[in-house]
């Protein structure tokens, strides 16, 4: 709060948030007179003039000896112009303007305004940086080959008992699937035979066929079997084989042929491990 003693004319600057001035009159103009108010009302004092930094409102006359003046908001200034020989102390108060009234009701919301026009697309922002190689993945097992195994006859197998089978070319295989492949050359020698093979584990038997042969002179005929299967093997290794039987006695499993022999090969076994 300051007080300011005034005389003549001029412009006073007032403090931020002053809502009123108390106003004394010190002395007199000469050329001041007086009503019949009660307190006594004076005239040809001067005048208070409120104002902001654009411009100034209605003037206030100076016209007791103390008086209370309301400011209008955002005053920020006063102009003020004393008669001659006069003097006035100008006190700031920060309080409102008495004479202001409350604030009236907000006002309806103004209707909306139409909808801009839609803004000019944005530039494409930067290609984002490629994002770091994922790590290698584990090598898959390769592929094998496939794995087999064969046995041939060594000499030949005389089955001298009829209708008992005698065992030919044999393997022992481990854990797996199998296809076994096997051809077998049997003779009758003099005689006309019936000759059975079959293929089994001692237990099982997968295949099984049979042939004529029959011999004496020029006549004398050979034969082969042929005999396939596809075994699985679990739980431990088996020894799979081919056996023959004749209706009679002393016929052959023939290690090698008996014309145009090429090594111990006219009876085979084959196992070729398929998984």
């Amino acid at each position: 709060m300051s007080t300011y003693t005034l005389t003549g004319t001029g412009i006073q600057a007032l403090a931020s948030g002053v809502g009123q001035l108390h106003v004394h009159i010190n002395t007199l103009p000469v050329a001041a007179g007086s009503g019949n108010a009660n307190p006594t009302n004076w005239y040809h004092v001067g005048f208070l003039r409120a104002g902001d930094a654009s411009a100034f409102w209605e003037p206030f006359p100076i016209e007791a000896t103390d008086a209370w003046i309301g400011l209008p908001a955002g005053t920020t200034r006063i102009g003020y112009a004393v008669q001659p020989g006069g003097s006035i102390d100008v006190t700031e108060v920060f309080l409102s303007n008495p004479f202001t009234g409350p604030a009236g009701p907000t006002g309806a919301s103004g209707a909306a305004g139409a909808t801009g026009a839609t803004g000019a697309t944005g530039a494409a922002g930067a290609t984002g940086a490629t994002g770091a190689t994922g790590a290698t993945g584990a090598t898959g097992p390769a592929g094998g080959a496939l794995g087999y195994q064969q046995t041939q006859l060594a000499a030949d197998v005389t089955m001298v008992t009829p209708n008992t089978f005698y065992d030919g070319p044999s393997l022992t295989l481990g854990n797996g699937t199998w296809l076994l492949l096997a051809s077998i050359a049997v003779d009758g020698i003099g005689n006309s035979f019936w000759i059975g093979a079959k293929m089994w584990n001692g237990t099982t038997v997968v295949s099984s066929a049979q042939t004529l042969v029959w011999g004496g002179g020029a006549g004398r005929q050979y034969s082969s079997i042929p005999l396939s299967a596809v075994i699985v093997i679990s739980g431990g290794s088996q020894t799979w084989k081919v056996s023959c039987a004749g209706d009679g006695g002393n016929n052959l499993i023939k290690a090698v042929l008996s014309h145009n022999g090429v090594g111990n090969n006219a009876s085979t076994l084959t196992a070729v491990q398929i998984a």
